[in-house]
């Protein structure tokens, strides 16, 4: 189950996460090797306005 299938379950339950919360677990759940962008990201960006479709998309671009 990916973490966007994740929300969507909490959803139907009618709990729904906030995009700030997906995006704070998404960070904390990434490998050591992902920590220089992470921190890039918490320092660059408010963490409590930006997308998960944003965030996702700059760390596919760091995997590049």
């Amino acid at each position: 189950m990916d973490i966007l299938e994740f929300a969507n379950s909490f959803d139907a339950l009618g709990e729904p996460i906030s995009d700030e919360k997906l995006v704070s677990k998404i960070l904390r759940s990434l490998p050591k090797r992902f920590d220089m962008k992470v921190t890039a990201i918490e320092e660059s960006q408010d963490l409590a306005t930006i997308q998960v479709d944003e965030l996702i998309g700059s760390l596919q671009t760091y995997e590049l």
